[in-house]
């Protein structure tokens, strides 16, 4: 589970994210970030029903997710706030594809230390 302070909850700041925020995406997943004045980053899961209709698969999904970033909390770079979209396709995913693609995606945005 992705601590409390990892977590993004209120409906303001996704509509400052999504106002104000950097998009990044590959085909099944979309990445959209923006800097907080926090020291700390923060992260929220969108698995919306038109992508996964079951929501059985949309919780699994958003758990693999978190999952996976939780794992990587200490490479990452702090003071962003991130959007976590899934996309068409991420249902065929296995848990270590979405794991490759995640970490690809935090490379490619330049969000992990080196």
């Amino acid at each position: 589970m992705l601590a409390r302070e990892h977590r993004l909850t209120k409906q303001k700041n996704f509509e400052r994210i999504w106002k104000y925020g950097e998009s990044f995406f590959i085909r099944e997943i979309g990445f959209k970030i923006l800097k907080n004045d926090l020291g700390i980053s923060r992260f929220a899961f969108i698995v919306s029903n038109k992508i996964l209709k079951k929501a059985v698969s949309r919780n699994r999904f958003r758990r693999c997710l978190r999952e996976i970033v939780r794992k990587r909390l200490r490479g990452i770079k702090s003071g962003f706030d991130c959007l976590i979209i899934a996309r068409p396709g991420i249902g065929e995913l296995s848990y270590q594809e979405l794991e490759e693609k995640i970490e690809r995606i935090l490379r490619k945005i330049k969000l992990l230390r080196d």
